[in-house]
């Protein structure tokens, strides 16, 4: 193992053999493992991911974020990560939303209240869809489609009206 300033003056840990980088309180422990391909396992020596997390029972295993807004308590920030049933778990436990996006733009959002909105950044009840396409629901061999406008709402099987409602 060599320790030097290696980067800009950055001190830097670098291991050189076929196993990669150990850090571990103990030689009997996991500890954090970064492999030749520079991915990072925390608890494994099985690492799948460039970041690794394992518990080795099954109790739960999370991630927090936090900042200086949300504070760094037990009931701070955010969490990701499976429970000790195995279940996995996006809890926000600050009074604020949960944003879902993708290509850039947000698609969905459960408010801080609860109303999750689709289409929409502040849906104003349970769940709200907003979009010139309407609400698709199937079972895989057809579907029924509902859709409206200010003035309307349209109940449809395909492209035809069952039922127009002015």
């Amino acid at each position: 193992i060599h320790l030097f300033p290696a980067y800009s003056s950055v001190p830097t840990i670098m291991g050189q053999g076929a196993g990669g980088l150990h850090l571990a309180y103990d030689s009997s422990t996991a500890g954090i493992r970064i492999n030749t391909s520079n991915n990072v396992g925390i608890g494994t020596t099985t690492i799948r991911q460039r970041l690794h997390q394992h518990v080795g029972d099954s109790g739960a295993n999370y991630h927090v974020f936090t900042n200086t807004t949300t504070g760094t308590g037990t009931t701070d920030g955010f969490l990701v990560g499976i429970d000790g049933d195995e279940k996995g778990l996006l809890w926000n436990f600050e009074n604020t939303g949960i944003k879902f996006a993708t290509n850039n733009t947000q698609r969905m959002v459960l408010d801080a209240s609860g109303n999750l909105g689709i289409g929409t950044n502040s849906p104003s009840t349970d769940v709200e869809i907003e979009g010139s396409t309407g609400l698709r629901v199937g079972d895989g061999t057809g579907y029924a489609k509902i859709f409206g406008d200010s003035s309307q709402v349209r109940i449809g099987s395909g492209s035809d009206d069952i039922c127009h409602l002015i």
